[in-house]
């Protein structure tokens, strides 16, 4: 009898390890699965990441882009008011010459007729003389 008994045990014992091997073994296989899944997760994040990076760049390049055209067009306004203060200055510059030859007409005109008031009294004093 002790002998059948020791026989059960040693086969249940046998039992639960070979229950006890084909869950170690399923639990290995699970986490080969698991850390399969994980890496290949971890490469989606990676590509997942580089696409998030390109699309940034992308976004800095059209900022960059406007940037540029904004710049242009400032430069282009810069260039348009010198220009138009140099053509202002040089309008101003030939006004001013202008009226300076007006002036000096004016003035040549009326000394010309001072002249002639000057010859005239002269010779109504000569006439009255």
């Amino acid at each position: 009898k002790e002998k059948e008994k020791l026989v059960k045990k040693r086969e249940e014992y046998m039992a639960r390890a070979a229950q006890f091997s084909a869950l170690k073994k399923k639990r290995i296989i699970e986490k080969k699965i698991e850390n399969k899944t994980q890496k290949i997760l971890e490469v989606e994040d990676i590509w997942a990441e580089l696409d998030n990076v390109i699309k940034e760049n992308e976004i800095a390049l059209k900022d960059l882009e406007d940037y540029k055209i904004f710049v242009e067009v400032k430069e282009n306004e810069q260039k348009m008011k010198l220009k138009l203060e140099e053509e202002l200055r040089i309008g101003i510059q030939e006004k001013e010459k202008g009226s300076k030859d007006a002036e000096e007409k004016k003035l040549s005109e009326t000394e010309q007729r001072i002249r002639e008031l000057e010859l005239s009294i002269t010779s109504l004093d000569y006439e009255l003389d």
